[in-house]
Order: C-alpha cells, then structure tokens, then sequence
C-alpha cells in the first residue's frame, strides 16, 4: 500500500492551543525525511509566539514564551519547512489536526498547500481493525510503547516526527505482509 521508493517528510507541530480558527499559533515543528524506507535526517524548530497559550497545550507541551522569545518567528520558519516538503507526501500522527493548522498558515502566507497525507493514527485504527494492532490506544505514546519505539521527549515535535516515522516504517512493514 505504501510505495517505499516514494520520499515522505514527516511533520509533527506543537501549538498554542487546539484550534487555528482560535487563534492558536504554531509554536514547534518538526520533520523527518524518509527516502527508500530509510529515516535520514530530522529538524525542528521552535517558533516565537505572540499569543495566549491554552493552559492545556501547556501542560502536553511544556513550552513557554521564555523558551521561544529568541526563535524566529512563524514567517521565519514555515517557508522553509514548506520548501523541506516540496511535492513530497506529508505523514502525520493526527493528520486532521497537524494538516489543516499547517495549511492554514501556508495559505496566510502565500505557500502551497499539503494535498498528500497519509495518517499513521488512522493506519492504526484500520490495523486494529483488522486485528493486525492490539494497543491500548492509537496514541503516539501508546503505539511508540506497542510497537518498541523510543518515544524521548513526547510533545516535542521534532521527537514526535522521530517517533512517527518509525511508525509509519513498523505501519508500512505489516501491511506489505497481508
């Protein structure tokens, strides 16, 4: 199903709340190159923000304003993870929320769209479907912990695009098997 001749960047965001539509800012991202089914490198960057931060992506992330007072800022930082992605496929650990944020700011600030996308935590739903996952969740932590990935810093995006591209690598090995 997943053609590992295809390159694919992974792309994890940490954010100032739940919603962009609340004007919640994208205050970390991370990603990870797979060509040939082979993780390559991994970036990230923290992104200064200038809004309130929601209590409760506090608490997931642990990032504060000090933390990102000296990071460039979102103008900064997404061109040049949106060039980073090229025409590539976008892999996420909850695509319906990392896509649309991104997308949101792409189009804010005049870049292309992601219009490719795979999502490891609906693979997960579709192989516990079919028997094929038995974790507790389809959480990053709890697939991480399921399949024996190391899982450091979780909430960190860099660290969650790491993660997730080993998953999707675990994700991609057992559906080529059935």
């Amino acid at each position: 199903m997943y053609d590992m001749n295809e390159e694919y960047i992974v792309v994890d965001i940490e954010t100032t709340g739940l919603s962009y539509k609340n004007g919640a800012e994208i205050i970390e991202v991370g990603a990870v190159k797979i060509v040939d089914g082979k993780i390559l490198e991994r970036r990230g960057s923290l992104i200064r923000f200038h809004g309130e931060m929601d209590p409760f992506a506090f608490k997931a992330h642990g990032i504060t304003r000090e933390m990102t007072k000296d990071q460039p800022n979102l103008e900064e930082v997404l061109p040049r993870i949106r060039k980073y992605i090229g025409d590539n496929i976008v892999v996420c650990h909850n695509a319906k929320f990392d896509v649309p944020f991104m997308n949101h700011y792409f189009k804010k600030l005049d870049l292309p769209l992601i219009d490719r996308s795979i999502c490891t935590l609906k693979a997960l739903t579709k192989l516990k479907k079919e028997g094929l996952y038995k974790g507790i969740n389809n959480k990053l932590d709890a697939a991480c912990a399921y399949y024996g990935i190391e899982l450091k810093n979780y909430h960190r995006a860099s660290w969650d695009a790491k993660a997730t591209a080993e998953l999707f690598l675990k994700i991609a090995a057992i559906i080529d098997r059935v």
